[in-house]
């Protein structure tokens, strides 16, 4: 069968999707033919109904995330006047909230979880013209009702082909990066954060034992063997969640990876899980950086509503451990705007950041659907006040104490506030709204004045070093 994968970058960035790589893999070694675009906006629906109209798709595949489903519905409203594909939606999304069939009125079926197996055999089945309602994972229309199927086992990571990285231009995507290639060999996360949709990914298979689960070190080795022939990049980023939670895998395979690669890389570590021969091989192995989750400066805030138990000192004795060996270029992450928090609370975060060097993620929280501070705010009401937006970087909730005009404030003065270390955060006589409204005036003006002024002593110096090496020989 033809099978179009669709990845909507609308509100993502996200050049390529490993989870749509795997499918095509998959599809392809079954037999079908596979094509993949990627839409950035609804402008691109015309560039969609060409390919469509050309390569004439049977079954059309969309992963989505929450915040692109107000904008899904008018595609696919659209695609169903050229085009009878079976139109199935994977991804996030569907996945804890299948329910949202019901509201894209040109869905035929979403599917639920890991969709590699899954989807191979809906065209399997749709090839041969058989019975579709039964197959695992999938919710499919009928009528007004809707039929439930039960979830399949979890894939054996080890036993799928490597993403094709066939269907697109990948050697583009990668210069497009500035030649970082990123990994991903596991899947899940053992911890219970309120904000992140792992515990209800585990939640939808909670018949099986383990959702974590990793490739063997020797075959994500080959993973990158694999790339290393057939495409030009310099850096590697492991998109792992936390690459140091099982010592096992984490020792067996940066020593391979130190034997067989020189790439630099950057990964995602977990304060509490990592000591100093971790770090000892980290550095060995290339590591320039590491991305650490220090997601909020408030240490019983942290604790107590965001249930990480981790103190200040930890994540400064953690920095301070890679600074130590000579990993340096390292980024934490942190949230504003979360269900509790107000601009006090949110200073508390500049405090801490301003006591470590690093750089920073910075991101707005959002809500997602059939997590704990998701229902949270459904029970609250404090949901997105408008239809459409950035996630991540556009405030779009109210609450009580943090209207979402000072969470968008606090969010755009973050960097400045963390880098101008002599801005006061506290003054007795100016309230705290006040005051960073004024720092928001403030660095509207230095910011420019400061790029300018490093321009132009960056041009006088070459200047100047063009005099003294004129033709390669030092002037008198």
């Amino acid at each position: 069968m033809n099978v179009l994968l669709v990845h909507p970058q609308i509100n993502v960035i996200q050049s390529y999707s490993r989870g749509l790589g795997y499918i095509a893999s998959v599809l392809k070694e079954g037999g079908h033919t596979v094509d993949y675009i990627m839409i950035e906006d609804l402008n691109y629906t015309a560039k969609l109904s060409q390919v469509i109209k050309n390569h004439k798709p049977e079954i059309i595949g969309f992963s989505l995330y929450s915040c692109q489903m107000n904008y899904i519905g008018p595609i696919i409203e659209d695609i169903k006047k050229y085009s009878d594909a079976f139109i199935v939606l994977g991804g996030i999304h569907p996945t804890v909230k299948p329910e949202c069939i019901l509201q894209i009125s040109g869905a035929d079926a979403i599917v639920r979880g890991e969709g590699e197996i899954a989807l191979l055999e809906l065209a399997d089945t749709l090839q041969k013209k058989e019975d579709i309602r039964h197959i695992k994972n999938f919710w499919f229309k009928s009528g007004k009702e809707i039929i439930k199927n039960e979830m399949r086992p979890l894939i054996d990571l080890n036993g799928l082909p490597f993403p094709d990285k066939d269907i697109v231009d990948y050697q583009l995507l990668l210069d497009q990066s500035g030649g970082v290639n990123r990994f991903t060999f596991n899947r899940g996360c053992p911890f219970d954060c309120p904000y992140c949709s792992n515990k209800v990914l585990r939640d939808v298979y909670k018949k099986e034992i383990s959702y974590c689960r990793s490739l063997n070190p020797k075959r994500a080795i080959e993973e990158i063997a694999s790339d290393a022939a057939k495409f030009k990049f310099e850096k590697i980023f492991f998109d792992d969640d936390i690459i140091t939670l099982d010592k096992k895998w984490f020792y067996e395979f940066f020593t391979l990876y130190k034997k067989y690669f020189k790439y630099p890389f950057y990964c995602n570590v977990r304060v509490g899980t990592i000591d100093a021969n971790m770090v000892r091989l980290l550095k060995e192995a290339g590591a320039k950086g590491v991305a650490i989750g220090i997601e909020h400066g408030n240490e019983e805030f942290r604790k107590n509503i965001l249930r990480r138990n981790i103190t200040d000192k930890q994540i400064i004795d953690t920095l301070k451990l890679f600074e130590e060996h000579g990993i340096k270029d390292n980024y934490g992450q942190v949230m504003i705007g979360l269900p509790f928090e107000n601009k006090e609370l949110f200073l508390d975060t500049v405090r801490l950041c301003r006591l470590v060097n690093i750089s920073y993620f910075k991101y707005i929280f959002y809500p997602y659907p059939a997590t704990e501070f998701g229902e949270l705010c459904e029970k609250n009401n404090w949901l997105p006040t408008q239809e459409y937006y950035m996630e991540r970087k556009q405030a779009v909730i109210d609450y009580p104490d943090f209207k979402k005009a000072d969470i968008q404030l606090c969010y755009d003065l973050f960097t400045g506030l963390v880098k101008f270390k002599f801005f006061p955060l506290k003054l007795p006589w100016i309230p705290t709204g006040l005051l960073l409204k004024f720092y928001n005036f403030l660095l509207k003006m230095v910011i420019p004045v400061e790029s300018l002024l490093r321009r132009s002593l960056g041009r006088i110096k070459k200047y100047f070093i063009c005099l003294i090496f004129k033709n390669g020989k030092i002037t008198g």
